[in-house]
């Protein structure tokens, strides 16, 4: 097309210089003659600039899609996802049979305790494949002690479960069937097939004006759409348009369950017939775990920037949380604390479980104060003048589910939001997202993380001394809706963010791990998990600190408590 306009041009002009050079046209002819070249010049350049960027546009998405679906093509080869049969019996805790591998009259502190976990049907019979969603952990009660188990499936009905045994006593074994593998097919396609398990409602506001529209996570078939685009990073949002205000008016949005899920009445039917996250009986009561090994060797070194992602990370022990492969610091003080974060810049940035340390640091910190009261879900700012102390939250942009209108202003996309880090020693970033995204196809999430890696990468060319940490994922009630809100959906997305983030260096927070451990089931974990991620995190960006907290083999051993709890 392009090609074809030079042509044209080239023809106009030398028939011009003919009718010049035979003086036949006035010079208003010539005039416009003259005007139609520049015209046909200006049309070429706007093509040309118009082909060019629709090109790199296509070009993103391209590589955009290309890269997506790699990630998905990683994770879907740990998931072990089986097709649902018609009417078959499902898994059942029930009839199913946790047994000990190679039982000891006695156990010590270090050894690797194994299990095998035999899956039958509500029929009786021995499944034939794999693909369950298992949780697995150890406890003592009486010692506020726990932690998570490492599975592994043999796609035949037969699981393994490995456990280190981290301290000594009495400890229980608990494994749960949270879901049998048809009802993981049947969450797997149901998430993968639309974005409308949610609806949005968006309030537009202006001069007294206001109206409410519905509300896209994605681009559907209307011809009157305010679109809110992202183009460098292909991420999008729609609206149906206002009568009679602009698209730049959209206020508030808030969201509710649709009532359509989409699932066919076989797939709800398998649905309904399965129990949640109960309990498979084993044919033992509990081991003896008496002394340590001989081998057995705590860690040895503070926790650092750089250090390798390990699962299980570490246990509770009188309900505090001892990492497997470092120590933490013992903040018993509020001196101790204030110490730390003095001098530094700390950006938390996603969902409000990472709102929850900034409350807490707030609660137990009384020099550390809100700039101002948020109102709703609007950000949160707290500093500390004297100490030079800055501490701020904000959410994440869309998808954001609540019935509480939130206010559009208050969000942004992380990617963009860490574009405007100058980033530096004293500066630290938390990420925590992917509880909003449970509801949408996994594809939404990984183009989301992905971005995210891209402005990581920019942060970090930046300044290297900047540090980067991301929270994965707690697990979170049992109760709410299963199709939107299951805590497979959480493992699927916590395995994409160790996929997507791999390489970095940043330091991960595993919220999983801790809340599995704890046998935790809220979406906001409780205060003492809370201070139990703060303590962990502010001795990764801390130098020093006066009082370390590691683990000693020791049957004997009183363990102090300190006062965080209680300031």
């Amino acid at each position: 097309m392009v090609k074809s306009i030079i042509f044209a041009l080239l023809k106009i002009t030398r028939h011009y210089q003919v009718l010049n050079y035979a003086a036949v046209f006035t010079t208003r002819k010539k005039a416009l003659y003259v005007l139609i070249l520049i015209l046909c010049l200006a049309s070429v350049f706007v093509i040309n600039k118009i082909t060019k960027i629709h090109f790199i546009r296509m070009s993103k998405e391209h590589s955009s899609h290309k890269a997506i679906s790699h990630v998905l093509r990683k994770i879907e080869q740990n998931l072990n996802i089986t097709p649902y049969a018609r009417m078959t019996p499902l898994s059942s805790a029930e009839e199913s049979l946790v047994t000990l591998l190679n039982p000891k009259p006695s156990y010590k502190v270090g050894e690797t305790l194994s299990l095998r976990v035999d899956l039958y049907d509500q029929d009786g019979q021995h499944k034939s494949s794999g693909g369950d969603f298992l949780l697995a952990r150890i406890f003592s009660l009486y010692l506020d002690a726990s932690a998570s188990g490492v599975l592994e499936d043999f796609s035949n009905g037969t699981y393994k479960v490995t456990f280190t045994l981290f301290w000594p006593g009495r400890v229980e074994v608990s494994v749960q069937l949270v879901h049998p593998s048809d009802v993981v097919s049947v969450l797997w396609k149901a998430r993968q097939q639309d974005y409308d398990k949610i609806m949005y409602t968006g309030t537009f506001m202006s001069q007294g004006i206001q109206e409410e529209r519905q509300c896209f996570q994605h681009l559907v078939k209307w011809k009157q759409l305010c679109k809110y685009k992202d183009y460098r990073d292909n991420e999008y949002f729609f609206c149906l348009k206002p009568k009679n205000l602009s698209c730049n008016h959209l206020t508030y949005l808030y969201s509710k369950n649709s009532e359509d899920l989409n699932l066919s009445h076989q797939e709800f039917h398998i649905l309904l017939r399965s129990d949640l996250a109960v309990e498979v009986p084993s044919e033992f009561l509990s081991i003896d775990v008496n002394d340590c090994s001989d081998n057995f060797q705590g860690p040895s070194l503070k926790c650092k920037m750089g250090m390798k992602f390990e699962s299980p990370g570490g246990f509770f022990y009188l309900n505090k949380w001892y990492p497997k492969n470092c120590i933490v610091c013992q903040f018993t003080r509020v001196d101790e604390v204030n110490g730390c974060l003095k001098g530094k810049q700390i950006y938390l940035l996603g969902d409000s479980t990472v709102r929850q340390w900034i409350e807490y640091l707030i609660k137990i910190l009384k020099n550390l104060k809100m700039t101002k009261m948020p109102s709703g879900i609007s950000p949160v700012v707290a500093t500390d003048v004297q100490r030079n102390i800055y501490i701020a939250w904000m959410k994440h942009w869309q998808p954001w589910v609540s019935s509480t209108p939130n206010a559009v202003s208050s969000g942004q996309y992380i990617a963009r939001r860490l574009d405007t880090i100058a980033g530096s020693t004293n500066t630290t970033v938390v990420l925590a997202l992917g509880l909003h995204f449970r509801s949408f196809p996994i594809t939404l999430f990984l183009k989301r993380l992905l971005n995210i890696r891209k402005a990581i990468e920019r942060l970090l060319r930046r300044n290297p001394l900047t540090r980067v940490f991301v929270k994965l994922e707690n697990t979170r009630d049992l109760s709410v809706d299963m199709v939107r809100c299951s805590n497979w959906h959480g493992y699927v997305q916590n395995l994409a963010q160790r996929e997507v983030f791999q390489g970095l260096d940043i330091q991960f927070i595993d919220a999983w791990d801790m809340t599995v451990s704890h046998n935790s089931f809220a979406i906001h974990p409780s205060p003492n998990i809370v201070w139990n991620q703060l303590t962990l995190f502010l001795t990764y960006i801390c130098d020093e600190c006066s009082n370390t907290r590691s683990f000693q083999c020791d049957s004997n051993r009183q363990v102090e408590e300190d006062d965080t709890d209680d300031r």
